[in-house]
């Protein structure tokens, strides 16, 4: 089974001051995608594959490419809640000191 993502999000730059900060803080566009197989039988299985994020905004870096490994925890029935675990490392896009990246994340849904 193959699943794909493409989402649209704000952030903004995450900064501590001390004495005040001396110009706003940076806003970014970001346009998260991947594509992994999904790997296994029942409700246990692993994800494999890809993905990238693009950012628009000011940055030195606007593009993070990186491999996704993940959990998933699937539903048997329909419109079971679903769990996923996962590890995304980036191999290109990291050199920036613009950008945190996290490369770890867990997110809960629905199956349909």
């Amino acid at each position: 089974m193959l699943s794909t993502k493409f989402g649209v999000g704000i952030n903004q730059e995450f900064r501590i001051c001390f004495g005040g900060c001396y110009d706003a803080a940076e806003l970014y566009t970001t346009f998260p995608h991947h594509l992994t197989a999904i790997l296994g039988g029942g409700r246990h299985t692993v994800e494999l594959g890809f993905g990238g994020t693009y950012l628009s905004g000011n940055t030195t870096e606007p593009y993070f490419f990186y491999p996704t490994l993940g959990y998933r925890l699937l539903p048997l029935g329909n419109m079971q809640s679903t769990f996923r675990a996962f590890v995304q490392f980036p191999v290109s896009g990291f050199e920036t000191e613009d950008i945190l990246f996290i490369p770890v994340g867990i997110s809960f849904g629905f199956g349909f």
